[in-house]
């Protein structure tokens, strides 16, 4: 990641409820009930490299690499994003690439050199309130798949979309991506990492942006040492909510510098549900408010 620059409806919507998380499934009809279960694959040992955690394969199965064809042929990762249905991606607004016949999405991918399918790209959609200046806001774009994903399996399934602000308090965050591992030595990663992190509340995030930042756009997190580098932009921040089940909140957009001292920058997804749902028409989406969440006064008092 460049941190500093870093589905269809033919007539309704129905509803299916999960019980406990109160899961709505938005569907022309792909999206099962079992398709939507915010569910990581667990199982396998971790392995500490560099800053981030490698993890077990497909660990994050609606984790995705965005690909750019080089005149050899070969595919050079450039930006993370999120399978939210058969047919769609949400990544940063900044990953766009201006010849789409050369983007392709690596979708199922671990080890990026041998693993995924390559998806060619119809369309690729920025928010079109994105802008760089003063400072970069609405860095959130969709990808529209040239052809839908024939199945979800282990290795490819949608993310879940929570429908409500959440507060985070005590609730884990966690980045993964295939970004780059020495800021350096530009040395990037064949496998995706993945960083734990803390959530920085709005205000003392804006301090360190120099009182730019947006509430309604920007979420703000933080780890000790760590944190996405270039190749992670686009990339999903996930928050924990029980064991195993994960929502995406969050588009790796912005940050000072790899594991540098400011906060790193995240586009706040649920600011932007009705725009995904009028583009897509589908995704899965929580309903419920998170286990953790507290009033907002109550965090950023």
């Amino acid at each position: 990641m460049d941190v500093s620059s870093t589905m269809l409806f033919n007539n309704s919507i129905f509803f299916k409820f999960l019980i406990l998380s109160t899961l709505v499934c938005l569907s022309l009809c792909s999206l099962k009930e079992t398709d939507c279960n915010c569910k990581v694959n667990s199982g396998g040992d971790n392995l500490k490299i560099v800053n981030g955690t490698q993890y077990v394969t497909n660990k994050y199965p609606w984790l995705v690499s965005l690909q750019v064809e080089r005149s050899n042929g070969k595919y050079v990762h450039t930006c993370g994003g999120s399978l939210i249905n058969e047919q769609w991606i949400v990544t940063a607004a900044h990953c766009g690439y201006m010849n789409l016949t050369r983007l392709s999405v690596s979708v199922g991918a671990h080890n990026i050199t041998n693993s995924g399918k390559h998806y060619k790209v119809a369309q690729f959609i920025k928010h079109p309130g994105y802008t760089t200046t003063p400072i970069v806001r609405n860095d959130i774009a969709l990808i529209q798949l040239a052809e839908p994903i024939d199945r979800f399996n282990k290795e490819a399934k949608p993310a879940c979309l929570t429908s409500r602000n959440i507060y985070f308090t005590s609730n884990e965050l966690f980045v993964a991506g295939w970004g780059v591992t020495d800021e350096k030595e530009h040395k990037s990663t064949e496998v995706p990492l993945e960083v734990r992190m803390d959530h920085v509340n709005y205000l003392r995030c804006s301090l360190s942006w120099i009182g730019l930042l947006s509430y309604q756009s920007h979420i703000c997190a933080q780890a000790s040492q760590s944190s996405p580098c270039f190749g992670d932009s686009g990339g999903p921040l996930m928050v924990v909510n029980g064991p195993g089940t994960m929502y995406l909140v969050g588009v790796v957009s912005f940050g000072s510098s790899c594991a540098g001292s400011s906060p790193t920058v995240f586009t706040r997804v649920t600011s932007y549900l009705d725009w995904i749902d009028q583009t897509t028409k589908s995704y899965c989406r929580i309903d419920n408010q998170d286990v953790n969440s507290l009033p907002r006064s109550e965090i950023e008092a």
